[in-house]
């Protein structure tokens, strides 16, 4: 069982991050992601709909930074893999060859997870996102998950979010309305988790992200959320690019444990 230990608005272009400046840390270090990589036919299926609804963004003025197994954003290395994130940490190069051990024994300890639509939504910043219904295996899968990798972050922050908002600044803030985020943040240095005190896990794969947080983009034109249905099987590590992309694998393995 973890334990815990004690933006909605619109944001001004100044606050976004630069393309490619996301998972780059200071002194060679990186942020890392670890995450479920959906099944060939939802892969596809997310594809598709990336593509679509990325140009809808682009006929109406507001294009999307990313399209699903496309480049990545501002001409960075790799393509923008379909994902479900799971946890983020920093490390180092050096911190790699642990890493990699930690997905290995993820993996064969646990079973896959069955995953079924709950709905299409966005975000606070616009980006459309297909949500998965929660369940007592996605909490099991993201709870060995971080017992695994949060102590090789060895206590260090990452300096910003998918977004790009510096995480400095989350953790400064004294709002009430933010406290589990911030408690989160200082835990285990990721603040979507489901733990003892609070549930803030919301398994999802994000299909784009437009330029301006608003106006956003219909969902309506998607097939219904709830037709999916899939099992997920493939655990990876992958480095996190602008915009919340996994644009470069380190490793993937498959999940083998009992059922």
């Amino acid at each position: 069982m973890l334990q815990g230990s004690g933006p909605g608005s619109q944001r001004p272009e100044r606050d976004r991050p630069e393309p490619g400046t996301v998972g780059c840390q200071s002194s060679g270090s990186q942020i890392l992601d670890v995450v479920f990589l959906p099944p060939p036919s939802l892969a596809e299926r997310v594809v598709r709909e990336s593509r679509a609804l990325a140009a809808q963004m682009r006929h109406a003025g507001n294009p999307s930074h990313f399209v699903l197994a496309g480049s990545a954003p501002g001409g960075g290395t790799g393509v923008c893999a379909p994902h479900v994130s799971l946890f983020m940490l920093t490390a180092d190069p050096a911190d790699l060859p642990a890493v990699l051990r930690a997905l290995r024994a993820v993996a064969a300890a646990s079973a896959p997870v069955p995953a079924v639509g709950r709905a299409y939504t966005h975000n606070p910043h616009g980006a459309p996102e297909l949500h998965f219904a929660g369940s007592p295996a996605w909490t099991a899968l993201q709870r060995r998950v971080v017992a695994a990798f949060e102590p090789l972050r060895r206590g260090r922050q990452r300096t910003v979010d998918p977004a790009g908002v510096p995480l400095a600044t989350v953790l400064a803030d004294d709002n009430a309305a933010t406290s589990a985020r911030r408690r989160q943040l200082l835990t285990y240095g990721y603040d979507e988790i489901t733990d003892d005190l609070d549930d803030r896990f919301r398994p999802h794969i994000t299909l784009a992200w437009p330029e301006r947080d608003s106006p956003a983009i219909p969902l309506d034109s998607l097939q219904p959320a709830t037709d999916v249905q899939a099992t997920f099987d493939h655990l990876a590590v992958h480095s996190m690019s602008a915009w919340g992309t996994c644009t470069v694998s380190h490793g993937t393995a498959r999940l083998t444990g009992p059922r």
